[in-house]
C-alpha cells in the first residue's frame, strides 16, 4: 500500500519532490517544510507503532538489544531501492535475517551466522555500485 502511495498518488509526489528538490515545491506553491514534517511524524509514528507491536504482541516484552540490528536491516533496504520503493529489496534482507535465525536454531555458531545477513548487504551494495560505475562509463 505505501509503495504505492508514494509512487502513483499527488501527496506521494510531494513528499518525494519535497525531500529531493524543496526549491522546486516552493517554486509551485507547496509548504515544503509542513510536508517535511508531516511526512517526518507520519514515519515517528509508525516506526513507534512498528517498535510497540515487537516489544508487546510478538514477543510480549521488553528488553535490551530487542530489535538485534534490524533498523540497519531497514535503512540497507532503504539505500538499496535508491529513489524507488522496492519490495524486494526488503524480501531479501528479511529472508537473510530469517534463515540466520534458522541456522542458528540448527545448532551452527551464533557469532558467525549472525554476520551473514550484513555480509550479504555489503555483496549487494558493491554489486549496486560496480553496476551503477558500468552504467555511468557507457
Amino acid at each position: 500500500m505505501l509503495p504505492f502511495l508514494l509512487s502513483s498518488t499527488r501527496i506521494g509526489l510531494w513528499s518525494r519532490a519535497t525531500g529531493n528538490a524543496p526549491q522546486v515545491t516552493r517554486a509551485v506553491g507547496l509548504r515544503s517544510l509542513a510536508i517535511r514534517d508531516a511526512s517526518t511524524t507520519f514515519a515517528g509514528v509508525f516506526a513507534g507503532l512498528a517498535g510497540a507491536h515487537l516489544a508487546f504482541v510478538s514477543l510480549g516484552l521488553f528488553n535490551e538489544g530487542l530489535t538485534a540490528g534490524r533498523g540497519f536491516l531497514a535503512l540497507a533496504a532503504f539505500y538499496f531501492g535508491r529513489d524507488k520503493p522496492v519490495a524486494m529489496a526488503c524480501l531479501l534482507f528479511g529472508f537473510l535475517d530469517a534463515g540466520q535465525i534458522r541456522l542458528q536454531l540448527a545448532g551452527y555458531p551464533p557469532k558467525p551466522i549472525g554476520m551473514t545477513p550484513y555480509e550479504r548487504e555489503l555483496l549487494a551494495f558493491v554489486a549496486l555500485s560496480i553496476r551503477a560505475q558500468r552504467k555511468a562509463e557507457l
